[in-house]
């Protein structure tokens, strides 16, 4: 993966999905958790913002078979069509111009997005310009997720900040950002990331 200049900063690619961790495995489900808590009863077309190795996006289809599922992500479709089942419409865009019409999904997903972009504010202004019903966002919980990394050992030279994580966010911060597009509904807190259910505003 490379890379977009003025779209998102890649630096860590580790797949926490697949941990063998007992303590990070826990983590992980309390992710997965949170974000099932969060999604609609009923989904007709949902589109995932930095879809990744698609691991919610096949969580979504065993959930709601009925749902019409689209993903894009800045890494190239090969990498793409390596991690994601078919019947998924998967594509590479830019977060910060997003390929779609006006009000096109009832439910945009951004998980682990915000925290890489170049400008946070840009990303959510077009998710509200595409979504037409319920939004899902996640990020990690700093300085949690920093004293996190620096119990494992990790990114120690860069106080255990993740490599490509240009912004921190605050839970109350989090909160702001989104309430400036939509209408916050709810708010879970698994550590050590926060979600945010809120809605479009017609």
């Amino acid at each position: 993966m490379t890379d977009q200049p003025g779209s998102v900063a890649l630096g860590n690619t580790y797949d926490k999905v697949s941990t063998k961790s007992g303590v990070e495995r826990r983590l992980v489900d309390g992710f997965d958790a949170a974000f099932a808590s969060l999604v609609p009863e009923k989904v007709d077309r949902c589109l995932e913002v930095g879809c990744g190795e698609g691991h919610q996006m096949r969580s979504l289809a065993e959930s709601h078979p009925e749902a019409t599922l689209t993903g894009v992500d800045i890494a190239g479709p090969d990498w793409l069509g390596e991690h994601h089942e078919k019947g998924s419409a998967i594509s590479t865009a830019d977060a910060a111009a997003l390929p779609f019409g006006d009000r096109t999904f009832d439910l945009v997903i951004a998980l682990e997005v915000l925290e890489h972009v170049d400008e946070p504010r840009t990303v959510l202004s077009e998710i509200a310009r595409v979504a037409n019903d319920v939004v899902i966002i996640s990020v990690p919980w700093e300085p949690v997720w920093c004293a996190g990394n620096l119990l494992r050992g990790r990114y120690i030279t860069k106080l255990g900040n993740t490599p490509g994580h240009l912004n921190h966010f605050t839970r109350r911060g989090l909160l702001r950002a989104v309430g400036e597009f939509f209408d916050v509904e709810a708010v879970r807190k698994p550590l050590p990331w926060t979600f945010v259910r809120a809605r479009a505003r017609s």
